[in-house]
């Protein structure tokens, strides 16, 4: 499903599902520092939110998603970063938060079983 938003721009309904990973970028690593500083949490916190829930996110790969410029493209990485949905899953489950709260700019839904 294809619709556009108010600024004209396409906007499309993709299947979570089917989704295995995400591309990463500044923007995003903003939202998610963003997100979690109003949540009042640092990135250690947030590690440890994610531990209590079983699916532990290190607080230097939270430093690595809020920070991708200075990751990508080093000896030995890619020079772009991708982000599996599990990961956002954790973290944002960590926050209290839908996915689409830290991806806004997509619109991500479930299919009735």
């Amino acid at each position: 499903m294809t619709e556009r938003n108010k600024d004209n721009s396409i906007m499309t309904a993709v299947d979570l599902q089917l989704v295995a990973t995400f591309h990463w970028n500044e923007n995003l690593g903003n939202r998610l520092r963003n997100l979690r500083e109003n949540k009042g949490l640092s990135r250690k916190a947030l590690s440890e939110e994610t531990k209590k829930i079983g699916k532990t996110v290190s607080e230097s790969y939270i430093q690595q998603l809020e920070s991708p410029s200075l990751f990508a493209g080093r000896e030995g990485k890619s020079e772009s970063l991708t982000v599996s949905k599990d990961v956002i899953s954790r973290i944002c489950e960590a926050m209290s938060l839908d996915v689409t709260d830290l991806l806004p700019s997509t619109k991500l839904f479930l299919p009735n079983p």
